[in-house]
């Protein structure tokens, strides 16, 4: 794994063995088990100091112990940081890229039942890539997991390959300021798919979402495979996005939508009609081209429900909702 100038949130917890008791015969003997050391890296507290020195030290002298990191702390990472020499550590963290961000490769992970969303890229961050990733939040209950996004992204320059994903919210989400992304091969599992939005939350203010580029995904037990949403009464991309559709209809977008090319879907809904709902904005535009659309429903059916969509490339009946 590797970063370049990024901010990086970790929390580590690297289990140790705690001194025990045991009864032996008739008599209760307290047996004394060695316990490992804990160990604590200094944070440098400024985006110009590089923390990885100090938190590979740490692992280094504690590699069976625990390293402790202390509430509210910021650690810099601005080079390659290595696990290599924590053994048997289990580490829950929130990748988090801000700032002035760029140039930062993360490869090879698997992540599992993260604090909140998996990784984060705001706005300024430009040139990240992703590969090789496996992201897992599945509840052990009957109650869904929240707030489990695979990837919230509003950078620039973002390259994704090889992923899988198995939670119970957005797959991707593409959110405000997000430009020139590509993501190739992401297996998605019980999630909300591929979302661009939502955006256009705060009226009067223009959210854009440009050249954004998803081929060859898998969508598996999922609410959607992709989608592209709203709020009512925004400016931006996609459709009204909301519970209640009467707001949607009295607070209606003004959203642009262009170039957007939706081709190759295939597979087999598990609900019966439609395989689609596409509610254009009533006062933007619908900029949508649909082909080689292969998709059933449960019923075997291939109804599209559309709403100001005009031509797309697909037979649509009315019915469409936000």
């Amino acid at each position: 794994m590797q970063f370049s100038h990024a901010q990086l949130f970790l929390f580590f917890l690297c289990l140790s063995t705690p001194a025990v008791s045991r009864r032996i015969g008739h008599k209760h003997t307290r047996i004394a088990e060695r316990q490992a050391p804990a160990c604590t890296p200094t944070a440098g507290e400024s985006p110009t100091v590089d923390d990885v020195p100090a938190i590979e030290s740490a692992m280094a002298a504690c590699p069976s112990g625990t390293i402790m990191i202390p509430p509210k702390t910021t650690y810099h990472i601005n080079s390659e940081l290595s696990f290599t020499k924590c053994a048997g550590c289990t580490l829950q963290c929130l990748l988090y890229l801000t700032g002035k961000t760029s140039g930062v490769t993360v490869s090879g992970l698997t992540m599992r039942n993260p604090p909140n969303v998996f990784s984060s890229v705001k706005q300024s961050v430009t040139n990240v890539t992703y590969s090789d990733l496996i992201l897992t939040a599945v509840s052990k209950s009957d109650a869904l997991p929240k707030n489990t996004d695979g990837f919230d992204l509003g950078g620039t320059g973002i390259r994704m390959e090889n992923i899988k994903v198995e939670n119970g919210d957005d797959c991707i989400a593409i959110q405000n300021g997000a430009e020139d992304i590509t993501v190739t091969n992401i297996q998605c599992t019980g999630s909300h798919g591929l979302s661009i939005g939502s955006i256009g939350k705060t009226a009067g203010e223009v959210d854009t979402v440009k050249n954004i580029h998803f081929k060859n995904a898998k969508m598996t037990k999922c609410s959607k495979a992709a989608g592209i949403k709203i709020y009512s009464g925004g400016y931006g991309t996609a459709s009204c996005y909301g519970s209640d559709e009467k707001e949607c209809a009295s607070r209606p977008s003004t959203a642009k939508l262009t170039d957007i090319v939706v081709k190759g879907f295939s597979g087999k809904t598990d609900k019966d009609e439609p395989v689609a709902s596409i509610n254009c904005p009533a006062k933007g535009t619908c900029g949508l081209s649909l082909s080689d659309m292969k998709v059933q429903s449960a019923n075997g059916g291939q109804e599209y429900q559309c709403s100001n969509a005009g031509s797309i490339g697909v037979n649509c009946v009315p019915g469409a909702s936000g």
